[in-house]
């Protein structure tokens, strides 16, 4: 028998010791190792209710619906006819569960056993098809086409009239606000923590099915969604009528999608579809971290049509399909075998995989860090930390010689490894055990020092102090605006030490360490997206570095747009917030890195999804950056990067992958 699990839950664990199935999962982890699958999920618009199976044994461990003794209203409750999606993520806060139904509710709510309210709306109008919870808290829904009331009280559709939506959730259990963009038949959505993208399927404006990608920027509280229009990121689909889109537990870089006669794997590094299994119409397709696939497919569509026992509607079936993969020695799948499960009586429209993460890294992208001097517009990295856990990187050299390097573990603080003269790697020692953390940088100073910053979410930015003796201080905070989201860092020649902040919505900020050591308040540097205008790109990175001047330098990572820069030096005694320049208009860049090398040349390092790291360059005396960036590796699975000029003249890029 495959043993299976569901997510564990403090508050049923007691109830299901005894069987191989689990409820809950609350920290943030990857997929199961092979062989050990989660527990299926089915929405029954018979009962128009959520069951949880466990497929071993096929025993109900659990029904849900919205009830006024878990906040709804009986609105709402009537709005749950034809529940469409759901779906299981983790958070800080705990597991949520958010819900669709063609009826018109959209909600998140706690799972197990309880279903409390977390947020909803009724959205009657609207064909909700899809559904997926943010990190932030938001909630993405998705609506195939507006609905017109007939003449017998029946609903019928436009063809016409969908979109996706981003509702501020996050900001209150009724709030309303959301971003749109129109998408017509738009039938599902999935959040890539590995893109920080959103995709979603659907029909475009000029009618054709599309895969797409969109950026989700601006605060949680005033969201922005944007198409991202670079072609590695916006694909036409293959065959027509989209249906659902899911991950590969196994692979960050593959999504699963079904539509009219096949079901589908798709690279997002080449941009290329894979057909899997031939079945026309299929709902639902998700997989189990030991390959097997879980669909369900209309009775309606089937051949015979007596396969199935759901006649009510042409979407409905009273079976739940599994695919599992058989494998060739070389570990390629040849093809799958085929069984299934009846139900009796069941109108199933879409059938899950219970898993918590959205995708084969978890919630949040972690990989091991690698280091590399570039020589000869390449580097060759070699892996200095094999933890497979590392979220967050950050890097600085002292007037010494020797390279520290930061590593971030979610819930286990950050951590500082040494590159000594002779080249060889220290072992790494914790110096901030705050669980919290959830963004580092660092700095070095003429004197010999090295800070390092720490973000906390809700509690704004700390400074840490390694003196040139090599004793670490206290963290100290020197920031409290709990909005920041990213931070980096810049030493001057003249001893002084600035940090920026980026604020969602807000732009970004610099605040300033004297050589006394005394803080300044700080100073809006470059503004951010305004808030009604979804054509402004938000910011969504920052990085900066001493220019050859001795001045600072910043640049901004505009999402779905490029890296904009400006040096305040340039622009001393002018109005603030200050005017960028373009630096690098590719849209698909997640994240960037500066420095400058002994040389006087900058460099900036910007991470291209599957193409690896680019470096571009400005030569002391130059006035503008390179027309042209350099490939300096080609690893598909960075997620972060670092950019350090020792004294002896060497660049040092450091990256995590996945």
């Amino acid at each position: 028998m495959r043993k299976v699990r569901f997510v564990r839950s403090l508050l049923v664990v007691a109830a299901l010791m005894a069987s191989t199935l689990a409820l809950g999962g609350g920290a943030a982890e990857p997929a199961q190792a092979a062989g050990i699958d989660y527990g299926i999920v089915a929405g029954d618009q018979g009962s128009n209710s959520l069951i949880a199976y466990d497929p071993a044994t096929w025993a109900v461990r659990w029904t849900w619906q919205p009830k006024t003794t878990e906040g709804f209203t009986s609105d709402e409750i009537s709005a749950f006819g034809l529940v469409t999606d759901f779906k299981l993520r983790n958070t800080s806060a705990g597991q949520r569960m958010v819900v669709t139904a063609s009826g018109g509710l959209a909600a998140i709510v706690t799972p197990y056993p309880e279903g409390k309210k977390v947020w909803s709306a009724n959205l009657s109008g609207d064909n909700l098809h899809g559904a997926e919870l943010l990190p932030n808290g938001n909630i993405v829904v998705a609506s195939s086409e507006k609905l017109t009331t007939t003449t017998n009280g029946g609903r019928t559709g436009t063809g016409a009239g969908g979109f996706l939506r981003v509702y501020a959730s996050s900001q209150g259990a009724n709030n309303a606000t959301y971003a749109e963009y129109p998408l017509n038949e738009a039938h599902g959505a999935l959040w890539d923590p590995t893109y920080d993208r959103l995709w979603a399927i659907g029909y475009n404006g000029s009618g054709a099915p599309v895969l797409d990608s969109f950026t989700i920027t601006g605060s949680a509280a005033q969201p922005h969604l944007t198409l991202d229009k670079q072609i590695n990121l916006r694909d036409t689909l293959k065959d027509t009528a989209p249906h659902d889109l899911t991950a590969d537990p196994n692979n960050a870089n593959v999504l699963l999608l079904s539509t009219g006669t096949k079901t589908w794997s798709y690279d997002k590094w080449k941009g290329s579809f894979t057909p899997l299994v031939t079945a026309n119409d299929v709902k639902a397709i998700s997989a189990q971290p030991s390959g097997q696939l879980v669909m369900t497919q209309p009775d309606s569509s089937k051949t015979p049509e007596t396969a199935g026992g759901c006649s009510t509607n042409t979407w409905c079936t009273d079976t739940i399909d599994f695919y599992s993969p058989v494998k060739n020695l070389d570990g390629s799948v040849s093809g799958y075998t085929h069984t299934s499960h009846k139900v009796t009586g069941a109108r199933f429209y879409r059938a899950r995989v219970w898993n918590p993460t959205y995708n084969s890294v978890g919630d949040a992208t972690h990989g091991t860090v690698s280091d590399g001097a570039l020589s000869g517009g390449l580097r060759t990295p070699a892996v200095i930390d094999a933890n497979a856990r590392i979220s967050q990187i950050s890097a600085a050299a002292l007037p010494d010689g020797t390279l520290h390097v930061q590593t971030l573990l979610p819930g286990a603080g950050v951590w500082d490894r040494t590159r000594n003269l002779d080249g060889t790697w220290s072992t790494s020692t914790q110096i901030d055990a705050n669980p919290a953390i959830t963004a580092i940088s660092a700095v070095a100073l003429p004197d010999g020092t090295l800070h390092v910053q720490t973000l906390i979410p809700g509690a704004g930015v700390w400074d840490r102090t390694r003196s040139a003796a090599g004793t670490w201080s206290s963290s100290s905070q020197i920031d409290a605006d709990g909005r920041t989201s990213r931070i980096s860092a810049a030493a001057l020649p003249d001893g002084t030490l600035h940090v920026q902040t980026l604020l969602p919505g807000w732009g970004v900020w610099d605040r300033t360490r004297t050589s006394s050591g005394s803080w300044s308040n700080r100073t809006q540097l470059v503004v951010d997206c305004a808030i009604n205008d979804t054509s402004d790109p938000c910011i969504t990175d920052v990085s900066a570095t001493p220019g050859a001047d001795g001045g600072l330098n910043v640049q901004v990572l505009r999402a779905g747009y490029g890296i904009s820069a400006v040096s305040v030096r340039a622009w001393a005694g002018a109005n603030w917030p200050l005017p960028t320049t373009d630096v690098d208009r590719n849209p698909s860049i997640t994240r960037l890195a500066a420095s400058i090398t002994s040389d006087g040349t900058m460099h900036l390092e910007a991470i291209v999804p599957g193409y690896g790291i680019w470096d571009r360059t400005l030569a002391p005396n130059a006035t503008s950056w390179a027309a042209s960036a350099t490939q300096i590796d080609s690893i598909g699975g960075d997620f972060a990067v670092y950019s350090v000029g020792l004294p002896d003249g060497s660049l040092h890029v450091g990256s995590a992958a996945y």
